[in-house]
């Protein structure tokens, strides 16, 4: 489990008025929405261990817990019961949180800058059979794209850091049109601001002018989790355009989905060279474990 970095545990839409439980591989937490905000609790009472997201009552700064009626604090209290709050983040219809007092990258800051240059609109979520890391490793494997996506070439990754403090990868990607004899050249950037965030931004002729927020965040059960997909693009919105990404997204998962289910997930990888970028990343996560 990663300890560290931000997480996105749900759309907006996806919470309901009042407390919902949320999953964060094991941990139990709980999102409170009211009077327009949202914020993030432990969800486990500390009396006796009742999830206080199932039939706890909200009053004021406390919750009433279901199971013996004890009031927990929302928030740090000097005495008493009280359930610790997460710093959370509500932009572009996500939800997220950051899992410990170590913040690096500044996923908020960077977030806020794209959110300045593109209208962020939710998309999907969708359970996936992989972990984490897997999900999130795809935007730095140059190799998968041409296998398993038919761009037309396996791009060069470079790779370092980024004004965020986020890892970053660029490369070429040589795209089919509907003129085989003229295919699309479209600048491709990556940056992961933890294992479970992954913001790339396309940049090319028309329609390759977009970013895309993957998130993948742990659930319940080990190896698995929920990917969500943010699209960002600049006024005018085409809705037409809107449509036919959010569809192909769902296709491309579909396409991992039956890659990522059998993948041994004890193997020792033999790298090649151009997989520096995958290495990097896998480098990378380890900064956010316990």
């Amino acid at each position: 489990m990663y300890r560290h970095g931000w997480y996105q545990i749900a759309f907006e839409h996806e919470l309901a008025e009042g407390l919902t439980p949320i999953h964060l591989a094991e941990r139990r937490l709980m999102a409170l929405k009211r009077n327009g905000s949202i914020r993030v609790f432990d969800a486990t009472c500390p009396h006796r261990g009742a999830n206080l997201a199932y039939g706890g009552k909200v009053c004021d700064d406390h919750v009433v817990c279901p199971f013996h009626g004890e009031r927990v604090h929302l928030g740090t209290a000097a005495a008493g019961f009280f359930a610790r709050d997460y710093a959370s983040l509500v932009i572009g219809g996500g939800v997220f949180v950051g899992m410990s007092d170590s913040m690096k990258p500044d996923f908020p800051a960077g977030l806020q800058d794209l959110q300045r240059r593109f209208e962020l609109i939710p998309g999907f979520a969708i359970e996936i059979e992989a972990p984490v890391e897997v999900v999130a490793d795809n935007a730095f494997d140059s190799g998968h794209f041409k296998a398993v996506h038919a761009i037309l070439n396996e791009p060069e990754f470079t790779f370092g850091g980024g004004g965020f403090g986020e890892l970053r990868a660029e490369g070429e990607f040589i795209i089919p049109t509907a003129n085989p004899t003229q295919p699309a050249r479209v600048k491709y950037s990556t940056g992961a601001f933890s294992p479970g965030i992954m913001i790339s931004e396309m940049t090319g002729d028309p329609p390759y002018n977009y970013i895309v927020m993957s998130t993948a965040t742990a659930g319940e059960q080990p190896n698995r989790c929920t990917i969500r997909v943010t699209l960002g693009l600049k006024p005018p919105i085409d809705h037409n355009f809107r449509d036919l990404f959010m569809e192909a997204s769902r296709q491309g998962l579909e396409q991992d989905r039956a890659v990522w289910r059998h993948v041994a997930r004890d193997h020792a990888p033999a790298w090649r060279p151009r997989d520096a970028a995958a290495v990097a990343f896998r480098e990378f996560c380890k900064r956010f474990v316990a």
